[in-house]
């Protein structure tokens, strides 16, 4: 879609470059061992940027336990959400990584050369974070609509803060979601000729990563005869047929040429049996195993095909009668793929409203590795939408039948690079624009949006 780029000016406000700078300069690395590591600091000074502001209707979020002072935000404004027409989510995680002690950048935020803004997080994501604050104390909300801003955390480490969020009951009641959330797709390749802005790639989709454990054992007289297979072998050659597994399967269902990314590791544990010098092989191996997906394969699907190889494996090899066993399991937090509806009326307002601001604007469902809250966000309301759509239409008073609500994640990060490492960075104008975009829309099309309620 291409229109007429809007005119804007490149360099944030006094206001907002003064809450970006307390914002990087809050430190809110996510280790999650407080007082140092957790991201306490920030959420409070967010709340008190934003609980003196009219209209602004704050509350928390506990996560984990109570004495880690860790909380989400949630910052709702317009509508309660009991009467609402429509309700608009925006979401932004306020975590980072760690800064490390070889990094350039600092907890401060500076500008740089070629119109850079640079600091520990600054593009991922804490000029969305402002976006967001600065959005919420600005904004006027058109009658019948609310907008929910949320600020969650441990996205970073293990998204407790957005699976807290899908337990609020207030999830049911929305009707779109919105976030700044970077992606690689929009990131600048060379720090000297960063992307420009249009086309504007509105994020639709992400790859999924889901985590297996795998243990694997054997008899102790494994150990000391190299003509039998140690817990090492076993578990690598157990790895191996999974993955060639669900790859050959995947590509047959869905075609030779499916798109498929794979990222296998093993990290075996050894134990051994005996004394180290007399123990040549491992009675006891873990591994970690990754797999990288995209949809419409599933976790459920992944784990299924998991286990079908394995008891292939133990049936075929005569696992049970050697005294040798492998069992799977879950480790960290697994990340489902995902691609979100654009074939809605909100959809279609969103891309004609990003390609008017732009000039030109695409959706665009990521293919690398950059699973985020959104993957976990977007899945809840995927799920969510396929039940609905099992449920009877409601028949109106003309007699014609309601529309059922599919709600949309979507994400539209302004342009920036180096996430994670020392010389992170965002482009200033692109943040600015952001700012306007974002504005703009809740200003232009929320108003039109009210009229669409769905069941």
């Amino acid at each position: 879609m291409e229109n007429q780029t809007c005119s804007f000016p490149d360099k944030l406000t006094d206001e907002q470059y003064a809450i970006l700078s307390e914002l990087v300069g809050t430190p809110s690395f996510n280790s999650q061992i407080p007082p140092e590591g957790s991201e306490a600091e920030i959420q409070q000074a967010i709340w008190r940027m934003l609980e003196n502001h009219e209209g602004i209707r704050l509350s928390q979020l506990q996560v984990g336990d109570q004495s880690n002072g860790r909380f989400n935000i949630l910052a709702q404004k317009g509508e309660p959400l009991e009467h609402t027409k429509f309700a608009l989510m925006m979401y932004v995680h306020t975590d980072t990584i760690k800064k490390e002690s070889n990094w350039e950048n600092d907890y401060k935020l500076t500008r740089g050369t070629h119109g850079f803004l640079q600091g520990v997080g600054v593009y991922d994501m804490k000029a969305g974070v402002m976006m967001l604050i600065d959005l919420l104390q600005t904004i006027d909300v058109p009658p019948g609509a609310t907008v929910v801003g949320v600020f969650g955390v441990g996205e970073e480490r293990n998204s407790d803060g957005m699976k807290r969020l899908l337990k609020w009951d207030g999830m049911e009641k929305m009707n779109m979601v919105l976030s700044p959330e970077i992606c690689p797709q929009g990131e600048a390749d060379e720090r000297a000729n960063p992307e420009i802005d249009a086309h504007k790639r509105i994020i639709t989709g992400r790859p999924g990563h889901i985590k297996i454990e795998l243990v694997s054992t054997v008899p102790p007289s494994h150990a000391h005869d190299l003509n039998k297979p140690g817990a090492n072998d076993v578990l690598n050659s157990t790895v191996f047929q999974i993955r060639e597994s669900i790859i050959a399967i995947a590509r047959k269902q869905f075609g030779k040429d499916f798109n498929f990314g794979e990222k296998n590791f093993s990290v075996p544990h050894q134990q051994t049996f005996g004394s180290k010098e007399s123990a040549s092989r491992t009675t006891k191996a873990i591994g970690h195993m990754g797999i990288h997906i995209v949809s419409p394969l599933t976790e459920e699907w992944v784990r299924g095909t998991a286990t079908q190889v394995k008891e292939s494996l133990e049936k075929r090899l005569n696992w049970y009668e050697h005294g040798i066993g492998v069992e799977l399991g879950e480790w960290g937090v697994s990340y489902p793929a995902y691609v979100t509806p654009t074939d809605t009326p909100e959809a279609e307002a969103l891309l004609d409203w990003v390609g008017k601001f732009y000039g030109s604007a695409a959706w665009r469902p990521s293919q690398k590795g950059a699973w985020a809250d959104s993957n976990l966000g977007a899945d809840f309301f995927n799920r969510l939408n396929a039940k609905r759509a099992e449920r009877p239409s409601i028949l109106s008073a003309d007699g014609s039948r309601s529309p059922i609500r599919k709600v949309g994640w979507y994400d539209i990060a302004p342009i920036g690079g180096r996430a994670h490492e020392g010389g992170e960075f965002v482009v200033e104008a692109s943040v600015a624009q952001m700012c306007h975009c974002y504005a703009g829309f809740v200003r232009t099309v929320l108003p039109k949006l009210t009229g669409t309620r769905r069941t």
